[in-house]
C-alpha cells in the first residue's frame, strides 16, 4: 500500500488520495452510509498533530466530488480526533 507523500503533492491532496485509496479499510458502514473517524485518518497516515487539516479534508467538496460521497453531518469536535464525518454515496441508490 503506497501510503507516503509523492513529491510537490500538498498535505491535503495526500490525505483525499489516502482516503480513496484506503475508504474499505478506514469507513464503517452502517447500512448505506459511510463513517469516517478522523483519528482512524491520522493513525493510518501517522499524522498526530495535523487534526485541523484532516477534517478540513473530510469536510472538503473536493474530496466528497472525488470520493463520490455527500456529507450528511459531522458529529462530535470540529477538528480532533474523535470527529465523525458520515457520508452517504452518490451511486447508492436511495
Amino acid at each position: 500500500m503506497d501510503t507516503g507523500q509523492r513529491p510537490n503533492e500538498s498535505q491535503a491532496d495526500w490525505i483525499r488520495r489516502f482516503v480513496r485509496m484506503n475508504l474499505t479499510s478506514l469507513a464503517t458502514r452502517r447500512g448505506d452510509l459511510l463513517i469516517i473517524r478522523a483519528g482512524d485518518v491520522s493513525d493510518a497516515m501517522s499524522l498526530y498533530s495535523r487534526m485541523p487539516n484532516i477534517c478540513q479534508v473530510l469536510r472538503g467538496k473536493k474530496f466528497q466530488s472525488d470520493a463520490n460521497l455527500d456529507l450528511l453531518r459531522q458529529n462530535g469536535p470540529r477538528a480532533g480526533r474523535t470527529a465523525e464525518f458520515v457520508y452517504r454515496r452518490r451511486d447508492f441508490p436511495r
